[in-house]
C-alpha cells in the first residue's frame, strides 16, 4: 500500500496575535493555497493519494458540496481544482456509509503509479469534464457554474500538455 494522508483543509485560518487579539490567514485569496496542496503532492509518492474532508461551513466546502450537487465533476469544484493541481490526475467523490460510523464526505485525489496509470487516469478526468461541459446550460447557480467552467478549460489544458509529455 501507498502512502495517503486524510486532511481536513481550512482556507480561513484564525490565529491569536499578540495581547489575545485575532487575526486571520486566507489561504485562497492568495497562492498559498496552491503551494500548499503543491508540496503535499511532493510529499506522497506516485500511487499514493490524498483524501481532503468537504465538510464544515467554510465557503470552499459549501461551494464543493454545492458545485457536486449541481453535476460538477469533482475536479472542476474549488477544492477539486487544489487536489488537481498538487499533481493528483484522478479527483473523486468519497462517502462511505458505514450505518452511523461514517466519517466525513471527502474528495479523493489519486496520483498515478505510472506513466500508462497517468494516461488513464487523464483519460477519465477529460471525459467527466467534456461531459460536464455538453450540459453546462442546463446547471443552476451561475457563479459556481462560471467558475467550474473557467477551471475545467484550465484542466483541459494541463491534461493534454501532461499527455503530450508522456
Amino acid at each position: 500500500m501507498k502512502p495517503w494522508m486524510d486532511i481536513e483543509y481550512y482556507e480561513e485560518l484564525e490565529y491569536l496575535k499578540e495581547k489575545e487579539t485575532k487575526d486571520s490567514l486566507i489561504l485562497s485569496s492568495s497562492s498559498l493555497a496552491r503551494k500548499l496542496f503543491k508540496n503535499l503532492g511532493n510529499i506522497i509518492p506516485p500511487g499514493g493519494h490524498l483524501m481532503v474532508s468537504y465538510e464544515g461551513e467554510q465557503i470552499i466546502h459549501t461551494s464543493t458540496a454545492k458545485s457536486l450537487n449541481m453535476g460538477i465533476p469533482p475536479v472542476a469544484t474549488a477544492l477539486g481544482f487544489l487536489i488537481f493541481q498538487g499533481g493528483f490526475q484522478l479527483i473523486k467523490d468519497w462517502y462511505l456509509s458505514e450505518g452511523g460510523h461514517e466519517g466525513p464526505r471527502k474528495l479523493w485525489g489519486e496520483k498515478a503509479p505510472d506513466d500508462t496509470w497517468a494516461k488513464t487516469f487523464y483519460e477519465k478526468t477529460a471525459l467527466q469534464i467534456h461531459k460536464y461541459l455538453e450540459r453546462i446550460e442546463n446547471l443552476a447557480h451561475k457563479e459556481l457554474q462560471e467558475s467550474a467552467f473557467q477551471r475545467s478549460k484550465e484542466i483541459l489544458e494541463i491534461i493534454k500538455k501532461n499527455i503530450k509529455a508522456r
